[in-house]
């Protein structure tokens, strides 16, 4: 005689009302089978977010014989459902693209089950006599809500299909959270690899630190010498004569080697920057003035453009014209064959931007990212130090220097600082 399967029974929420389900282990096992080939299929399909709600949309449809599914998940900022997928009758455009998440909406979706949409605003408004029904079912657990389906239609069997949207409902949630949950992994791998990036940039600062301190014992001690020994010699020389000028050159050259190595010393020093307010406009009309000559030699245009007749900023006046020195004959060595260099400064909220543009050859996309680092060049007799000490400046005045754009028709240098006043 065959053993006869255990029954039981069970209550859930249908679309009008408590339905009371009865059957055997085997035919329910048989009502979620379908359903759980689908849902593996949803979870390991390795699509966007949408692709992965449209996916469950069409599978509630074909489940559960609803006529349209639409699927709304709740803001970043938790303040609204937004629409992400649909699948049925009508479109996207049929429904609301966006529900305010009130707290009467809000109530609704936590007491669980289906929910009439006469029940709730701004949805009350969608039925009408002799239209279909439409209902919302949350997308939640106990801890939290991620969104919500509006259902329109009624399913073709009620037990089995509010057996399904139950399942198909904590996938659903499921799906979503895993996507917040990636979303925030990648959120915190785009910071950890920014706080690596920002390590390795103090790492090359340390190096140069140290090669700085290397070339001050080395080199400050024979430069002090010849300049001693040409500030002599200069005195037994003529006033006036070729050789007195180019004596005086000499001179005013080694004073400039001392200032560059003490400068790139310094410039590892924590608290070597003396700020001060300073009129942003004279230092760099003196720094435009200093490289008069060479703008004239090869022929490029130079023009500066303020905002403002005396732009403010906190600096140190002497650590700041190193800095646009090497801005300036930086942009200098890319135009050897004449070219145009715009010097502009404006105000932007509390800080003082400056734009050094030039027309030169520009900065190949590959070494964009290695000019801040110390040695490095592309240039025959460069010193790979220039960029790096006016960033090291630049980094202790708390401004920032960054490259806007580079190519064929020139390169952008934005620089940074913070003002004090009008």
């Amino acid at each position: 005689m065959r053993k006869r399967e255990p029954r039981f029974s069970f209550s859930c929420l249908g679309n009008s009302g408590t339905i009371l389900f009865r059957g055997s282990l085997r035919e329910l096992l048989a009502v979620y089978k379908d359903l759980s080939y689908a849902i593996v299929s949803l979870v390991e399909s390795g699509t966007s977010l949408d692709g992965d709600l449209e996916k469950g949309a069409r599978l509630l449809v074909e489940a559960t014989g609803y006529s349209a599914c639409s699927v709304y998940c709740l803001g970043d900022d938790g303040a609204a459902f937004v629409l992400m997928a649909h699948f049925g009758v009508g479109s996207l455009k049929d429904n609301p693209s966006c529900v305010t998440a009130d707290d009467r909406l809000l109530k609704k979706l936590s007491s669980g089950g289906i929910v009439s949409v006469e029940t709730v605003e701004p949805f009350a408004g969608e039925t009408e006599a002799g239209t279909e029904p439409v209902n919302i079912y949350p997308l939640s657990s106990k801890e939290s809500l991620k969104g919500f389906v509006l259902l329109r239609g009624s399913s073709s069997d009620p037990v089995k299909g509010a057996l399904l949207l139950s399942a198909a409902a904590s996938i659903l949630f499921m799906v979503i959270q895993y996507e917040t949950v990636m979303l925030r992994n990648e959120a915190l791998f785009r910071k950890a690899e920014e706080a690596r990036e920002w390590l390795h940039g103090v790492e090359k600062f340390l190096y140069l630190g140290d090669t700085a301190a290397m070339l001050v014992h080395e080199i400050k001690n024979p430069i002090i010498s010849i300049g001693g020994f040409a500030a002599r010699l200069k005195k037994s020389i003529e006033p006036g004569s070729k050789a007195s000028l180019y004596m005086e050159q000499m001179v005013s050259e080694i004073d400039r080697i001392e200032k560059i190595v003490d400068g790139a010393f310094r410039c590892m020093e924590n608290e070597y920057a003396k700020l001060e307010k300073e009129n942003l406009n004279s230092i760099i009309a003196e720094r435009v003035e200093l490289f008069s000559d060479e703008f004239n030699r090869l022929g490029i245009l130079v023009t500066t453009e303020f905002e403002s007749p005396s732009l403010q900023v906190m600096a140190d006046r002497e650590q700041l014209k190193i800095a646009f020195d090497n801005l300036i004959a930086n942009a200098i060595q890319s135009m050897t064959d004449g070219g145009r260099l715009t010097i502009s400064a404006r105000r932007n909220d509390d800080n003082i931007i400056v734009d050094f543009k030039d027309s030169g050859c520009g900065i190949d996309s590959a070494h964009v990212g290695s000019i801040f680092t110390p040695f490095f060049t592309t240039k025959e007799c460069g010193t790979g130090l220039g960029l790096p000490i006016s960033n090291s400046i630049i980094r202790h005045h708390k401004g920032f220097i960054e490259v806007l754009c580079s190519g064929s028709k020139g390169t952008t240098f934005r620089v940074g600082l913070k003002g004090c006043g009008c």
